[in-house]
């Protein structure tokens, strides 16, 4: 097969040429060209610069996502906190309270700083047993 042909028309005439004598009109066929030298390194050059580009960027990436999630979580841990609440029309503490037990009726209750009962319940087994120390140390 020639390697060039109706090179020496012009544009429409070559295309006019070069469909009346085809088999079939191929549309949208893939093919390669070989390229000089420096279109080659041209390429290259804007290679690396991509490559720097997408790297910078997946960076950036990494940054943003971390933070997105820690939002996520802290918005996910306030909104599980609100359906507790929703739920069960009471919220969750966390502080100091003092455990008093009435032996005489076998119950603890626990207070929080304010005075207010938060807990009680009945003593177990162990609870119950008491050993009393006298002042010099022994069992008395």
């Amino acid at each position: 097969m020639p390697t060039t042909l109706y090179i020496d028309s012009e544009s429409i005439e070559r295309i006019n040429a070069l469909e009346s004598n085809a088999d079939e009109v191929l549309e949208n066929y893939f093919y390669t060209v070989a390229l000089d030298e420096s279109d080659v390194s041209e390429a290259a050059t804007e290679h690396i610069t991509k490559a720097i580009e997408i790297a910078e960027f997946e960076a950036e990436k990494k940054v943003l996502t971390q933070r997105i999630n820690e939002q996520i979580k802290l918005l996910q841990a306030r909104n599980k906190q609100l359906e507790s609440i929703v739920r069960t029309g009471r919220i969750e503490m966390k502080d100091t309270c003092y455990k008093i037990v009435d032996y005489t009726i076998g119950k603890y209750g626990i207070y929080d700083q304010r005075g207010f009962l938060i807990q009680e319940g009945s003593l177990g087994a162990k609870e119950r047993q008491r050993t009393i120390f006298s002042k010099d140390g022994t069992n008395g």
